[in-house]
């Protein structure tokens, strides 16, 4: 009987790796899917027994070293998008018409450039109000413009970390499972190695998985995240000064754990974006507002108006605390400007102070001392020249990402040419098995017959 039970071995064995091979096909366009092959290995003879063939696992085509430098690139990937997508924003917001500053001052000053060749007009006068009024519009459209993008931010991080624990918790789930089968099911640590490729789009990981099917995550500071089915929180604190942004801890088993360095991923571009990117902008436009106002309010005040008072109300007006988006033009007439420095209704002495303010130095917030007539356009270009920056990142990042992206397709995979010469070598094996086992069922029943 040992020929029936070597052929029955057989056709065990490649029917199994047929059942994997359909397996393999069935996925071939799943994604996160490694391709199974089943491993055979000869039986040993034991007494009248030659012995056969057997399936001694199923084994997951991957490689962690792989699974690794995916997470990674997918980490420089969440967070060059996103960096990308904000400048873009930002770049979009400063290429708006309405809300060129270098333009609005040109109409402006350029308004009391015309009123020096007659300063008692009452519509030259009016000209200068008029265009005060769109400056300080576009200011302030400008300024919640970006207000605006802060605002988003600080919802895309609260999203993140909501994604972030939903992430972990999911993660944890799926470890539970594999650690108790003993860490060798092949669809749930495909299934974690896509959530893990999810979770570390948003956040940088360090990684170290046992051959149990444990597994460990922390922030790269070793701030922990994920302990098997144990899970950190991550929780962001509004900061007092700006409730826009916030301060980042991850809570594991009642422990406090800061996060006082960028997180990587989405959630470390968030970071970024907010505090180097919009917060310097703000303050820049800040910088430009309050000169500019102060500069005009002080100029104004030491002259007098067509009836020879001193102003008692200043041209512009704006809030302290937010001095961009709340500058305003005060409630004033034509014969309220104080253009007048030796009280003659005619004299214009005031403009020429006025038209000296653009060209005054002062410190801007990322600009260093420069000209109101300098300042604008060099935050653009600034902001111009990071969107290329950003850009060029991303285009790097993509690439390594699709590069390692194709090394795990190479090995973990699935080739219909492949998968269809292993179909037909498991079904030609699986045949001529049965046919052995037919060819025993034959000899068999003759020797039977003999008798």
């Amino acid at each position: 009987m040992s020929i029936l039970n070597t052929a029955l071995s057989g056709a065990n064995a490649n029917r199994a790796a047929l059942n994997v091979t359909a397996l393999n096909i069935a996925n071939a366009h799943t994604v996160g899917y490694s391709r199974q092959q089943a491993m055979q290995a000869t039986t040993g003879a034991t007494g009248a027994s030659i012995g056969g063939v057997e399936v001694t696992s199923i084994r997951r085509i991957a490689d962690d070293f792989i699974s690794a430098q995916i997470w990674s690139s997918k980490s420089e990937l969440g967070n060059a998008s996103y960096s990308m997508e904000n400048f873009a924003k930002l770049e979009e917001i400063m290429g708006i018409e309405g809300y060129n500053i270098s333009s609005g001052m040109d109409d402006f000053f350029g308004a009391i450039s015309e009123s020096t060749t007659g300063a008692e007009s009452t519509a030259l006068r009016q000209k200068v109000l008029s265009q005060a009024d769109s400056l300080a519009q576009r200011f302030s459209g400008l300024s919640n413009a970006i207000q605006d993008q802060h605002q988003k931010l600080s919802d895309d991080r609260n999203s993140s970390i909501i994604n972030i624990n939903e992430l972990l918790g999911s993660i944890a789930t799926n470890t539970e499972s594999i650690i108790a089968i003993g860490g060798s099911s092949a669809i749930l640590e495909d299934q974690r190695d896509l959530l893990v490729g999810q979770l570390s789009e948003l956040v940088d990981l360090e990684i170290n998985k046992g051959s149990g099917g444990e597994l460990q995550l922390s922030l790269p500071n070793g701030q922990p995240l994920l302990i098997n089915s144990k899970i950190g929180e991550l929780q962001a604190t509004p900061l007092a000064s700006d409730p826009l942004q916030a301060t980042l801890n991850v809570i594991f088993n009642g422990n406090k754990f800061p996060v006082s360095t960028n997180a990587g991923g989405q959630l470390g571009a968030i970071e970024t974006s907010q505090k180097n990117d919009l917060i310097p902008l703000i303050d820049a436009l800040d910088d430009m507002t309050v000169f500019l106002a102060d500069g005009i309010n002080t100029a104004l005040s030491g002259g007098t108006d067509m009836k020879g008072n001193s102003p008692a109300v200043d041209l512009f007006f704006y809030d302290p605390s937010n001095p961009a988006a709340t500058l305003v033009v005060n409630d004033l007439s034509p014969d309220q400007l104080a253009f007048s420095k030796t009280g003659a209704p005619g004299d214009g002495g005031i403009l020429e102070e006025l038209l000296a303010i653009t060209g005054t130095k002062f410190s801007v917030t990322g600009q260093g001392f420069i000209s109101l007539d300098e300042a604008f356009s060099s935050i653009t270009g600034d902001v111009a020249f990071s969107s290329r920056k950003s850009q060029s990142t991303f285009d790097s990042s993509t690439s390594l990402y699709n590069q390692v992206q194709s090394s795990r397709e190479q090995l973990s995979g699935v080739s219909s040419e492949e998968e269809s010469a292993n179909l037909m070598m498991y079904a030609n094996s699986y045949e001529a098995n049965m046919k052995v086992i037919s060819t025993a069922n034959q000899m068999f029943n003759t020797i039977l017959n003999a008798f």
